[in-house]
This record gives C-alpha cells, sequence and structure tokens, in this order.
C-alpha cells in the first residue's frame, strides 16, 4: 500500500488502481491515476453498468475492464514476464488472491499543499522547483519514470504531466491487466496479465538515440535508460 505523507496529509481510503472500463458498445472511459475516481476500494471484473433510454440498465457480460498491475520488487532479479501470471488467470470471489495479489493498490490523500509533477525528458531525475519570491517551499515525495498513457483493446486513458500520476516509482513495461466475464481457455471470470493489446506510453529521454536497426525487446536490462526521468513534489505555501 503506498505510504501518506504523514505531515501535509490525511488518508481518505485504501483500494485497487482502476485505468479503464470498456462496455460493448463503445461507451467505456477510464481514469487518470491523479484522481481519486481511479481508487477503487472493491476489486471487480467489471464495476460498471450501463444505462441507455432503450433497453435501460444492463450487464451484457461482454464488457471489460483494465486494472493498474504490480512489477517485481526492485532487486528481486525478476523480469516482468517471469513475475506476471501468464494467459487467462481465473477469478474466483471465494479467493481472489491468484488475482488480485497482481492488481496494484492504491491510496486517496487530502493533502494540505498542492503536489506537481516535473519532468526531464532525459535520464536524469530532476530538481523540485524553488521559488524566487520565497512565497513556497518545494520538497520530493518521489521520483519515477514519465508516463503518458496506458491502453489496450477498446481503450486507455492518458495522464496530465503536471499531475502525480504522471510519475511511476517503479519503472515497467507493462503495467495493466484486462479483465472479462469470458475468455478462451477460461469459460469463467478471469484477468490476463501479459496481454498482446497491451500498449504503454511513456515520454521519450531526447537525449538517447533510438537506432532503427535495434528492436528494444521488453525485457531489456537498459530499457528503462530510454525514458524521461520525473519527481513529485510537494509545495509547502509559505505565509
Amino acid at each position: 500500500m503506498p505510504r501518506i505523507e504523514k505531515e501535509s496529509s490525511i488518508a481518505l481510503w485504501e483500494g485497487f488502481s482502476a485505468l479503464y472500463m470498456d462496455t460493448s458498445s463503445g461507451s467505456g472511459w477510464g481514469q487518470p491515476l491523479s484522481s481519486s475516481g481511479s481508487c477503487l476500494k472493491n476489486f471487480e471484473i467489471q464495476p460498471v453498468v450501463e444505462c441507455s433510454t432503450n433497453p435501460g440498465c444492463e450487464v451484457k457480460f461482454d464488457e471489460s475492464s483494465m486494472w493498474m498491475s504490480t512489477c517485481p520488487e526492485e532487486g528481486s532479479g525478476d523480469t516482468i514476464g517471469e513475475f506476471l501470471p501468464y494467459g487467462e488467470t481465473e477469478y474466483d470471489v471465494a479467493n481472489p488472491k491468484p488475482v488480485t495479489d497482481y492488481i496494484s493498490r492504491c491510496s486517496v490523500c487530502q493533502s494540505t499543499y498542492p503536489w506537481l509533477a516535473v519532468h526531464s525528458f532525459n535520464d536524469r531525475v530532476p530538481e523540485c522547483p524553488q521559488a524566487n519570491n520565497g512565497k513556497f517551499e518545494a520538497y520530493t515525495l518521489w521520483v519515477g519514470w514519465s508516463l503518458i498513457v496506458a491502453k489496450d483493446r477498446g481503450g486507455g486513458v492518458g495522464q496530465d504531466l503536471t499531475t502525480p500520476g504522471s510519475c511511476m516509482r517503479r519503472f515497467s513495461p507493462l503495467i495493466s491487466a484486462k479483465c472479462q466475464y469470458a475468455g478462451t481457455s477460461v469459460s469463467g471470470p478471469n484477468c490476463v496479465f501479459q496481454s498482446s493489446g497491451a500498449e504503454i506510453l511513456f515520454v521519450r529521454n531526447s537525449e538517447k538515440e533510438f537506432d532503427d536497426d535495434v528492436d528494444v525487446g521488453v525485457l531489456d536490462d537498459d530499457l528503462h535508460t530510454y525514458f524521461s526521468r520525473c519527481a513529485v513534489c510537494l509545495l509547502k505555501i509559505l505565509r
């Protein structure tokens, strides 16, 4: 569970990190990770119901949801491909851990001061801004990698680069789990953690050239150096 900055924030609730809800009519929508709406108190395969004038409200069971997945602990030596389950993982309400153990957790905080994300657009961690007029002080809450959007077939959600949700504390080339009521190998509810349709857009390290003749694999040890670094800053307003 993420740590709350106790000196300036209080915890409101904890939950699971939701990215996108897709419906059979194509009216799905996502929540930016900086929004409290992205932190659902309970995990469900499809936590929304679609309503319209005709035929009203219904669950069609061909809808899907996309959640933020976990990644290996730093220093564990595991690759993301070795860490995440492969194929369709069955979801059993009576025993949810085979799925929920790989769904990212979240905390919603009420903060006295604003939080701001800054990005370097290179492989160096940026410093937090400092006021020339002495009206605020900035403190680094965490550093990470610059995320733009995570998506899968059907949709995804973008991140405002000024908000904390655009700065991932830990780098991973796969961060989404697609969950559905029925799959091809699992007849019941299941989640796919290594979906062939998953895509992530990061901010590029503008100082590192990409060679068209070199394919940078998702398990490459050097992969994270291709992306921009970021920091999330707390701006303490001085009176």
